[in-house]
C-alpha cells in the first residue's frame, strides 16, 4: 500500500526506463541525472552526433545511459528514440518532453518558417513522442511535458514560443484524458526563469527584474525543475494526471 511506503521508495525509479529529450545541458541534463540517481536507466537525446565524454561520465553509472543523436523536427525521430528504449531495455516507463526552441523576435518581425520550426519541435514532436511512448508503456507510465511560465503569461517578443507552450499545456490535458485508460499519466511542469551558464552575466537586467518580481525573490536552478519531474515520474504522484505544476518562484501569481 502507498501509505506504508517510505519516501525513498515513493521516489525510487529502480528498474524503470526513461527517455529525456534535450538532455545534453540545462534542465534536460539535470532531469536525466536526477532520474539516474534514483535508479532509472536512460535514453537521452540531443542534436550532437556524439555525447561529450564529460557529460556521459557525469552519470554515476554510464552503462545505464544510451545516447540517441537526432533532430526532433525530422520525420521518424520519435519512433527511433522509443525503439532505442525497447531495443536496449525491452520497456519504457517515463518520457520527459524537454527539448524546445525559443527563437528571438516579436510577432511583427517573425516569419512563417520560424513559426513552423517552433511548433514542429515544441508541439508536433512532443505529440509524436507521446504517441509512440504510450504504445510502448505496456506497464503503464508517466509522461512529463516541460512547458513554461510563458504558457499562461506571455511576454514581449515571445509570441511563437508562448503560443507553442500554451498548446503543449492543452495537449498535456488532452493526452491525460486519452491515455489514462491505458495506464499512462500525463502532466506538465512550467518553469520560470532558470539559471544557465552565462545568464546572469549576459542578461543582468532580466535576472534582476525576475528576482525583484518573484515572491521567492530569485531565479530557479535546473535541479529544482528536476525535483518536480522526479515527483511526477514516480509512485508519489500515482493519482496525478492532467496537471500543470508551476515551478517558477511564484512569478505567475504576480505577472
Amino acid at each position: 500500500m502507498l501509505d506504508t511506503m517510505s519516501a525513498k521508495n515513493l521516489l525510487s525509479l529502480d528498474g524503470r526506463v526513461a527517455i529525456v529529450t534535450g538532455s545534453t545541458r540545462g534542465i534536460g541534463l539535470a532531469v536525466a541525472r536526477k532520474f539516474a540517481g534514483y535508479g532509472a536507466s536512460l535514453i537521452i537525446c540531443g542534436r550532437a552526433e556524439q555525447l561529450p565524454d564529460e557529460i556521459m561520465f557525469g552519470f554515476r553509472d554510464p552503462s545505464r545511459v544510451t545516447y540517441v543523436s537526432c533532430d526532433l523536427g525530422a520525420a521518424g525521430s520519435a519512433e527511433r528514440i522509443v525503439a532505442a528504449a525497447n531495443d536496449t531495455h525491452g520497456r519504457l516507463d517515463i518520457l520527459v518532453n524537454n527539448a524546445g526552441i525559443q527563437p528571438p523576435g516579436d510577432l511583427q518581425s517573425s516569419n512563417d518558417e520560424e513559426w513552423r520550426s517552433v511548433l514542429e519541435v515544441n508541439v508536433v514532436a512532443a505529440a509524436a513522442l507521446m504517441r509512440c511512448a504510450a504504445a510502448a508503456m505496456t506497464h503503464g507510465g508517466s509522461i512529463i511535458n516541460i512547458a513554461s511560465s510563458r504558457s499562461t503569461r506571455p511576454g514581449m517578443g515571445m509570441a511563437a514560443y508562448s503560443a507553442s507552450k500554451s498548446a503543449l499545456l492543452n495537449l498535456t490535458q488532452s493526452a491525460a484524458v486519452e491515455l489514462g485508460p491505458l495506464g499512462a499519466r500525463v502532466n506538465a511542469v512550467s518553469p520560470g526563469l532558470v539559471n544557465r551558464p552565462g545568464l546572469v552575466e549576459s542578461w543582468p537586467e532580466g535576472v534582476k527584474r525576475f528576482s525583484d518580481s518573484a515572491p521567492l525573490g530569485r531565479i530557479g536552478e535546473p535541479e529544482e525543475i528536476a525535483n518536480a519531474c522526479l515527483f511526477l515520474a514516480g509512485d508519489a504522484a500515482s493519482w496525478i494526471t492532467g496537471t500543470n505544476l508551476a515551478v517558477d518562484g511564484g512569478i505567475t501569481l504576480v505577472r
